[in-house]
């Protein structure tokens, strides 16, 4: 006898579990690291962590990444909302494993942080300055957290495929 978790209908939702859970911490430490920021620094305004290699500078992002396409809010707005509302119904085709499940929770829960924004401040927060790099935010980080990690998954099982070929 299966178990529950092995049927075909419990295993697509408990595919959401996880990434849901993930998605809601990462939204939850973004929106408040973003409510600080706004509330503590005026936009534009600068404080050196480590002077000339890494500031707190806050900016409105109304963009895409890096500030291209700056002005087009609402092109983005639309954008993210098609984007998670694909990877919300494509969730249950991934593989089962913690990595990718994470990492889809990573990605989701930082695009949402920044829709987010968009909608209750006019354009994406950001406020970690590197200096050699666009200023990023919490959400930035765990999107690219998220594709690191789903990569990370695929090239694994592409070695194994290679080896296991190899060896027959």
């Amino acid at each position: 006898m299966k178990k529950a978790e092995e049927e075909p209908g419990n295993m697509k939702k408990s595919a959401y579990v996880l990434p849901i859970i993930v998605a809601f911490f990462v939204i939850f430490l973004d929106q408040i690291s973003k409510y600080f920021f706004i509330t503590q620094f005026k936009i534009n305004e600068s404080v050196p962590v480590i002077k000339n290699i890494f500031h707190l500078t806050v900016t409105k992002n109304t963009g895409g990444a890096f500030s291209f396409f700056s002005g087009n809010n609402s092109v983005f707005f639309w954008l993210s909302i098609i984007i998670i509302g694909i990877l919300l119904y494509s969730l249950g085709q991934f593989p089962k494993n913690n990595l990718v499940l994470i990492s889809m929770g990573f990605i989701l829960g930082g695009a949402i942080g920044n829709i987010l924004d968009r909608i209750f401040y006019g354009g994406v927060v950001d406020f970690l300055d590197f200096r050699i790099w666009p200023v990023f935010n919490f959400a930035d980080s765990f999107i690219t957290l998220g594709v690191a990690g789903i990569l990370i998954y695929y090239f694994k099982e592409e070695l194994f495929k290679k080896k296991k070929k190899k060896y027959k």
